[in-house]
C-alpha cells in the first residue's frame, strides 16, 4: 500500500493510506500445470506454468504462463499491466 500511496502522490492524487487499506483486496494466488510449450531460452519442450491470481471481491482471473514456480515469477507476474493499460487487438 506505501508503493501504491506514493504513485498516487507523484501523480498529484492525495489519499490517506488508511483508505487504500479500506479498499485493499485480497488476491489468491496459486500455480497450475498446463501442457508442454517451446521454451525458446532451453530450445526444447517444458512443462508449462499457469500463474493464476484472483482478487476475492470480484472473482475475475488473471492468468501469466511461465516455465517456472518462483517467487520471481510471481512478482513478475503480478507486476504485469491490467486490461485497461494492455494495447487493444485490432480486428
Amino acid at each position: 500500500m506505501v508503493k501504491v500511496h506514493d504513485l498516487l502522490g507523484r501523480q498529484g492524487t492525495v489519499v490517506p493510506q488508511r483508505t487504500l487499506h479500506l479498499y485493499a483486496d485480497e488476491l489468491q494466488v496459486d500455480f497450475g500445470k498446463m501442457r508442454r510449450l517451446f521454451d525458446p531460452e532451453t530450445g526444447r519442450q517444458r512443462d508449462c506454468q499457469a500463474l493464476i491470481l484472483t482478487p476475492v471481491v470480484s472473482g475475475y482471473s488473471f492468468v501469466w504462463l511461465t516455465h517456472r514456480q518462483t517467487i520471481e515469477d510471481v512478482i513478475a507476474g503480478s507486476k504485469r499491466p491490467g486490461p485497461s493499460s494492455a494495447p487493444r487487438p485490432t480486428v
